[in-house]
Formats: C-alpha cells, sequence, structure tokens
C-alpha cells in the first residue's frame, strides 16, 4: 500500500493504489466498478496535485472481457468492463 487513493473516473469510488515490481510500477483498482489502472510509479506525484494520474481522456477501445486504454503520454494502462 502506498497510502495514497485516487478517485475513480467512471464511479467516483476511491481507487486503493498498491506499488509492485520492487516499486517501479502503481497497481489501483476500483471496488465498485472494477476499474484498473496500471503505469509507472513516478506519476503518483501528479495525485498531489490532481484526483487522477492521467486526465488525457483516452479513447477506451473493445478488449477480450471489457475495454481498454493507453496513454503514450503518461504511460498508463486502463482496464474496465463496462464503458462509461
Amino acid at each position: 500500500m502506498t497510502g495514497k487513493t485516487m478517485k475513480c473516473p467512471d464511479c467516483g469510488a476511491e481507487m486503493s493504489i498498491r506499488l509492485t515490481k520492487g516499486g517501479r510500477r502503481f497497481y489501483a483498482h476500483c471496488a465498485g466498478c472494477g476499474r484498473m489502472q496500471f503505469g509507472p510509479a513516478e506519476s503518483l506525484v501528479r495525485l498531489d496535485y490532481t484526483d487522477s494520474v492521467c486526465n488525457h481522456g483516452v479513447e477506451l477501445t473493445a478488449c477480450k472481457r471489457g475495454f481498454t486504454s493507453w496513454c503514450p503520454i503518461c504511460r498508463v494502462r486502463t482496464f474496465t468492463y463496462q464503458k462509461p
């Protein structure tokens, strides 16, 4: 656990954030709707200034069992089961 949380853009619930791979990457999961985000741990600094690690509005595309997106600027991958 990092002690940081962020607001889910889909349902508004708090997403808990965990560090993985020796603290180099993060994983965030929303218990409300199942949205997941992965990315570099350095991007968690953005949570001090805004409520999300990526605000670029990258479009979700269909994938197996849900939707996914990739932000090349933030290097954040998002998976969700429902398209907002």
